[in-house]
């Protein structure tokens, strides 16, 4: 049996053979995702700990580009525009957009149109048109991060996800 750690690194590599740029989708802060350190003195781990593996694995092959934010690139002192802006700058001359599944990636107080994963995962799936020149829509790869118990089943509940990712069976 492989850990999530193994599993992630493999599919990326699977990635890094088609010499694609991709872009990732994710709830950073989000904490209920299995640890990748069982030691007494690891870090916390979160959705974003797993963009990290991915990240640097990508940079260790030198194939692939990654269009994902750095981890010091926060853009939560950004305005709405502005961080649509970045990310779409980071999503239109992408192949793929990973989306990272993780409990607490929906917001439940907030509508979907106002959250920006469902956001992420829309743009991704459109024909963009910059200066005569135009993209094609992204393949969109789903993973379902184990929580941090290592289950999946959150992913089952009949109320999670969003409207534009179908529920999983």
């Amino acid at each position: 049996m492989y850990s999530t750690k193994n599993l992630v690194i493999r599919l990326f590599s699977l990635i890094c053979l088609f010499q694609v740029e991709s872009g990732v989708s994710y709830k950073y802060s989000d904490e209920n995702v299995q640890s990748l350190d069982n030691s007494w003195n690891a870090p916390l781990t979160t959705a974003r700990s797993y963009v990290d593996i991915i990240q640097n694995h990508f940079e260790d092959t030198g194939v692939h580009i990654f269009k994902g934010e750095n981890n010091s690139e926060s853009l939560e002192a950004f305005k709405d525009d502005a961080i649509r802006s970045k990310l779409a700058e980071k999503i239109y001359d992408s192949s793929i957009t990973i989306v990272l599944i993780s409990p607490n990636m929906k917001e439940w107080v907030s509508l979907e149109k106002d959250q920006w994963i469902p956001w992420e995962i829309s743009y991704s799936l459109k024909r963009k048109t910059r200066n005569t020149i135009s993209s094609t829509p992204n393949a969109i790869l789903a993973i379902i991060l184990p929580d941090r118990y290592g289950s999946y089943e959150y992913a089952r509940n009949s109320n999670f996800g969003f409207e534009i990712i179908p529920r999983f069976k």
